[in-house]
């Protein structure tokens, strides 16, 4: 047995290819990418969490990560026409909020209503804004504000969107007043 691992000690130090083809290919975040996607496939990841972890293995996917950009394609790029949605996030966020999670509402209407990955719905961002709002999420109305003001399309209104923001504002949200601020500005000559 001695006499084996000798010879095969002694063949791997004379033919240094040989050792290269054993070394395992390393690329940038590997280690991390095992990490992330157990925290995506973990129920008890918070929904925040979910999206930071998405966040980070898209950034790690545009920096040329095989494993990252093939998670990706698989999670986020197969339309399900069942669904008439993405696979993976938005599922993942949709059982969430329909089992009363505020944050996975509200990140659902951020997708819709920003068009992540994108997807541009104005009424399913308006839909998951208010869950949210309803679970007791404190900037929905804002975020509600915010929607009819940048949405492109016919549902854009700057009366609606004002009408959030003042809201938002009584409610106590120092933001919303500051873009209340910045639309009287904006409209005053």
């Amino acid at each position: 047995m001695k006499r084996i691992l000798l010879s095969l000690m002694a063949f791997l130090l004379a033919t240094p290819s040989a050792l290269a083809d054993l070394a395992p290919i390393s690329e940038p975040h590997s280690n991390d990418m095992i990490v992330l996607i157990d925290n995506y496939n973990d129920p008890a990841t918070s929904s925040q969490t979910l999206m930071t972890t998405v966040g980070t293995i898209r950034s790690y996917a545009q920096e040329g990560n095989k494993r990252a950009q093939e998670f990706i394609n698989k999670e986020f790029l197969a339309v399900d026409p069942k669904l008439d949605q993405k696979n993976g996030l938005n599922k993942k966020l949709q059982n969430r909020c329909e089992k009363k999670d505020a944050d996975a509402c509200s990140l659902l209407g951020k997708i819709y209503g920003y068009g992540l990955f994108g997807l541009w719905d104005f009424q399913r961002a308006l839909s998951y804004f208010q869950k949210a709002e309803a679970l007791g999420s404190k900037d929905m109305k804002r975020e509600i504000g915010l929607l009819y003001l940048n949405f492109k399309g016919p549902e854009q209104s700057q009366e609606k969107a004002l009408e959030w923001l003042k809201k938002a504002s009584a409610a106590g949200d120092p933001f919303a007043q500051s873009l209340i601020d910045q639309m009287n500005v904006l409209e005053d000559p």
